[in-house]
């Protein structure tokens, strides 16, 4: 999906200078800027319908925020480390510094800005299917011992950041909904399968907690960097779950 829209978005102003460049006398980069004004707006909006629907933080963690600060910087300097390499031998001229800020702002602003919106549109379709996946309780998607129900949500590759060739990861949420009117805390074991009911992994998730009659992900590693609701998953597999067995323990 990111793949995708990035490839829209550099290929659509491109596209409208060559249909409308005769008739409107604007330079290229006019077309990008007008595009990315139209995309911010429409993004805020996103943005604030979450916002005010859902309750949610306009923007990410300040952790959050840091590391897609740096993490471009320390790509960009990458790139130019190769590209002087490739340019010196060439012969040719460099990409400019112009150049390197604007791929700078443009990945500061996907990943913090524009990635966070089309999380939280799957987080808000992950939580409506929470209730209903509990009321189901259908056989492998749920394990129910006394009070405690353990639910699994999803086991997907990531919508938004798959890569081009076949993921190694599937991500996965499981849910834990605690009925009684007393606070549950203790270690659950999860035994995963997959579509042939073979046996995948083992998750051991420590030091538990669900208040009374709530609802919430259980997480095997807490990530500090990644504390947006939005953003959290339980964890990982290399293959994909389809069914699985809790055994719940008490503190």
């Amino acid at each position: 999906m990111v793949y995708f829209i990035i490839f829209l978005l550099i290929l659509l102003p491109i596209i409208f200078y060559a249909v409308f460049g005769g008739r409107i006398k604007l330079k290229l980069r006019y077309y990008y800027l007008i595009e990315g004004l139209i995309v911010l707006l429409l993004t805020a909006a996103g943005h604030f319908y979450y916002y005010r629907t859902y309750d949610m933080n306009v923007f990410p963690n300040g952790e959050y925020m840091m590391m897609f600060f740096w993490v471009p910087i320390v790509g960009l300097l990458i790139i130019a480390f190769f590209d002087f390499l490739f340019h010196r031998k060439n012969k040719e001229s460099r990409l400019s510094m112009k150049g390197y800020f604007v791929l700078f702002i443009f990945f500061v602003v996907f990943f913090t800005w524009l990635l966070p919106l089309g999380q939280k549109y799957y987080y808000v379709q992950r939580v409506d299917l929470v209730e209903e996946i509990f009321a189901a309780r259908e056989t492998g998607s749920v394990s129910t011992d006394g009070d405690i129900m353990i639910g699994l949500v999803k086991s997907e590759y990531d919508p938004l950041i798959r890569p081009p060739f076949r993921s190694i990861t599937y991500t996965n949420y499981f849910y834990i909904k605690n009925n009684g009117n007393t606070s549950y805390e203790g270690d659950i074991y999860l035994l995963l399968y997959d579509e042939n009911n073979e046996p995948i992994d083992i998750k051991l998730l420590e030091d538990v907690k669900a208040d009374p009659n709530g609802i919430r992900l259980l997480v095997e590693n807490e990530d500090k960097t990644i504390t947006d609701e939005w953003s959290e998953s339980s964890f990982g597999t290399k293959q994909q779950v389809k069914s699985f067995e809790a055994v719940v323990g008490e503190k």
